[in-house]
């Protein structure tokens, strides 16, 4: 009962009041540790930027364009790998009807 409360509050209450983002014994260090600094980049540029550029409209641009650019080589890379999977995945078939 106890474990499962600390459970329920590191991975519901924490990623919640962080935004997202908690750490995940059933994960390797490496996924882990993009997880955490893609979040960190998420929280702290938005701020960075308003410190930096002083016309609001300018910030504005500049995280669009960044966000965009930042989802879109994250879609590119997971239609790759999605697709290197799937070619794999034929050819096994096709080797087990042969």
């Amino acid at each position: 009962m106890g474990s499962q409360i600390v459970r329920i509050f590191r991975q519901g209450v924490w990623a919640s009041l962080t935004g997202g983002w908690f750490y995940d014994p059933h994960h390797d260090i490496f996924t882990n540790t993009v997880h955490m600094y893609s979040w960190l980049f998420f929280l702290c540029f938005p701020l960075t930027l308003y410190i930096i550029i002083a016309t609001g409209w300018a910030a504005l641009l500049v995280y669009c364009c960044t966000i965009t650019a930042t989802f879109a080589v994250v879609k590119v890379i997971n239609y790759r790998v999605h697709l290197s999977f799937d070619k794999k995945a034929k050819e096994d078939e096709s080797n087990k009807q042969v």
